[in-house]
């Protein structure tokens, strides 16, 4: 099966490619719902366990999945509050894949 966002890659439909953006923008949201920053990076751990039992396949893009996701903090973060619930939660969210955008993690190296 061929999809059209990934024209270079076959993918079945239950291993389509996620990445750490999907996860920090949701948990953003997600965190507005609480009134603790640290009940709200729970809530961004348990929301990523959450959106991995969708079956995909992880995928990085390393430099630039982190320079997004990076991005989306920073926004999150001044817009919302460094201290705010979204930030927090967002980062819950980012945790458990971060290894993925690491440099000395990536495998072209």
């Amino acid at each position: 099966m061929r999809m059209l966002a990934y024209p270079d890659h076959n993918y079945p439909p239950e291993e389509l490619p996620v990445m750490l953006v999907p996860h920090t923008g949701i948990n953003a949201a997600a965190g507005r719902l609480f009134k603790r920053p640290l009940v709200a990076f729970s809530a961004g751990l348990a929301g990523h366990a959450l959106l991995d039992l969708v079956p995909h396949k992880d995928i990085s893009a390393h430099k630039a999945e982190g320079f997004m996701v990076m991005l989306m903090l920073g926004l999150v973060g001044s817009s919302c509050g460094w201290r705010s619930t979204a930030f927090w939660c967002a980062m819950g969210g980012v945790l458990p894949d971060v290894e993925q955008v690491l440099p000395w993690t990536d495998p072209a190296r």
